[in-house]
This record gives C-alpha cells, sequence and structure tokens, in this order.
C-alpha cells in the first residue's frame, strides 16, 4: 500500500568514521525513477533505563544522572543511558549502562518503548527499560571520561520541570513520556508523589 513512498539504495560509500557512528552517502532511487545522493549516520543503537525507586514514605524518586554535554555545552539531569555493544542484547546494555553510571544492578527490566532516534538521517533504535526498586547502590564503574553526578530526584520534580532547566535531554523527555504512558497502562492512573 505505501510501496510508491519507497526509496531503494543502488550504492552506499563510507565517507568518514567517527567513532560513535559511521557517515555515509548513499545513492537512492525512488519508485517513480527519482535518484538523488542521501547522507546517512549510521550508529549503534541507544538504551536509556527509567530508575524508579520508593522511599518509606512511600514516595517515588527517580535515579538520574547530571553531567555536562559537549554538543550544546550545559549540564542535563538524564536517565542513565549509553550506546548498545556489538553483539549485546538492549537489555544487556541496559543493566550495563545502569551499574557503570549509577551503581545500581537490579533483578529486572522491563522494555517500555523502542523508538527511532532521527530517522530522517540516522538508522539506529533508542531503547527505554524501567528499573523499578533497582536493589542496593554500589561503585560505579565509569568509562574513562565519563564525567557524572548520581541523583535521587522525586517524580513530581522531574515532570513538573521537563523540558526546561536542566531537564531539555530529549531521549529523557521521551522516556519519561513512556514511563507515564507504562504506568497508566498497569492501571496506576496517578504517580504518588505527595507522601
Amino acid at each position: 500500500m505505501n510501496d510508491h513512498l519507497k526509496w531503494e539504495s543502488t550504492k552506499a560509500d563510507l565517507i568518514h568514521k567517527c567513532g560513535i557512528f559511521d557517515l555515509y552517502r548513499e545513492e537512492m532511487i525512488s519508485r517513480t525513477g527519482k535518484k538523488r545522493n542521501f547522507y546517512i549516520l549510521k550508529a549503534p543503537d541507544w538504551v536509556t533505563v527509567v530508575p524508579v525507586v520508593t522511599k518509606n514514605n512511600g514516595q517515588a524518586y527517580f535515579i538520574m544522572v547530571k553531567q555536562f554535554r559537549q554538543g550544546i555545552r550545559r549540564i542535563t539531569y538524564e536517565f542513565p543511558a549509553g550506546l548498545r555493544e556489538k553483539k549485546e542484547t538492549p537489555e544487556a546494555a541496559a543493566f550495563r549502562e545502569l551499574e557503570e553510571e549509577t551503581g545500581y544492578k537490579p533483578e529486572k527490566l522491563t522494555l517500555i518503548a523502542r523508538i527511532a532516534t532521527t530517522p530522517a538521517f540516522m538508522n539506529n533504535w533508542a531503547y527505554t527499560f524501567v528499573a523499578e526498586n533497582p536493589g542496593e547502590k554500589k561503585k560505579n564503574k565509569l568509562d574513562e571520561f565519563e564525567l557524572l553526578d548520581v541523583m535521587e530526584i522525586s517524580v513530581n520534580e522531574v515532570i513538573n520541570s521537563i523540558g526546561s532547566g536542566p531537564y531539555i535531554n530529549s531521549q529523557t523527555i521521551a522516556s519519561l513520556h513512556f514511563y507515564q504512558k507504562w504506568l497508566k497502562e498497569k492501571g496506576a492512573e496517578r504517580i504518588r508523589t505527595d507522601a
């Protein structure tokens, strides 16, 4: 039904390898015969974990990381996240990233979303997982160039601040949306934040 919209790749040339992505120039042809070069970034998949802890008073907190982002040269508050390594499942990548960045090692992760990050020119997917009450915190295992602080922030504060201040990372915004949708599907219409 949508075949008339499709383009087919006739040639792909690697232009540059950049560590976290490779830049390709692809010659593509439409079903109507139009031909054009497109530039595609081929990158690993991304995983984000929404870790939620519930305190003794019943109030829910997200475990988040605070770090400097070179692209926008600002400090952001984000859910723990990172790249999926070759031959690693999305779930294994999520477990690894959460433990490396925060020191938490959950018993279980729940996949709640898979989205295309920037489908106009990127080929990768972003997976979002939830880690409920992710166990006892241990020492994190950061990569050589990772500098971050681990924080517990009330769910209410994140919901009220999302999209502003340091809560501007698009993957964190999307992951919060999917977390709230997941809660509703579970029948938890309201997050307890007022204890």
